[in-house]
């Protein structure tokens, strides 16, 4: 079988993995210069569930956990000749992204408010008038901004980067893996806020900057 699931990259650690991986496969590893890939070997007519995607994240957060990983999307499938020649081909990359996420980590706040959602397609009638939905958009905007503006406050320097979708309705925050109990904390002491809820840790993949072409 040469047909691999990537679950992620790291560099070349001795760490505790888990056995096995999507559909009862064995995790295996390849190192490619500093990089090991970790992937498991599938069959040629694997079809993928939605319980195989649960457990593929459930076996990158075990490395996370463990390590610096830099994910794959679920399901990247690849030949082992494809996985070595990708490392050999990006190494620089994967190591200059590695080193920016180390020891990171991301959480992630997701800020909901009243008015209408970002227009998709063909204005929905109950927004009314163009005018009229531009305006309660825009409200809704601002309303995003400052409860944004609240959370960066209370996480203060906790946080090394920040970054937010177009809409500023997720707000992300890269924090060291040491400083995990501090941001707890620190959620714990934010003012209520209707609509806005907390999540992590998860891998920083909002702060991944890996752009390779093929």
């Amino acid at each position: 079988m040469n047909r691999c699931l990537l679950y992620g990259v790291t560099d070349d650690c001795d760490i505790t993995l888990p056995a096995v991986g999507v559909q009862g496969r064995p995790l295996q590893g390849m190192l490619v210069g500093g990089l090991r890939a970790h992937y498991s070997h599938m069959s040629e007519d694997t079809r993928f569930t939605a319980d195989d995607a649960v457990q593929f994240h459930r076996v990158t957060m075990a490395i996370f956990d463990a390590t610096t990983i830099i994910p794959f999307r679920f399901a990247t499938v690849l030949t082992q000749d494809a996985i070595a020649d990708h490392l050999s081909r990006y190494a620089d990359r994967y190591m200059e992204c590695m080193e920016r996420i180390r020891d990171m980590e991301q959480w992630e706040w997701r800020i909901e408010v009243d008015g209408p959602p970002p227009l998709e397609g063909p204005r929905p009638s109950a927004c009314g008038s163009g005018r009229a939905y531009l305006e309660a958009r825009a409200a809704a905007l601002r309303e995003c901004s400052l409860k944004a503006k609240t959370i960066e406050a209370t996480v203060g320097d906790i946080a090394r980067e920040w970054q937010k979708n177009a809409n500023g309705e997720r707000l992300y925050a890269l924090v060291p893996k040491a400083e995990r109990q501090k941001v707890r904390a620190a959620i714990q002491d934010m003012p209520e806020e209707k609509g806005v809820r907390a999540t992590g840790p998860w891998i920083p993949t909002e702060f991944v900057r890996l752009v390779v072409s093929e």
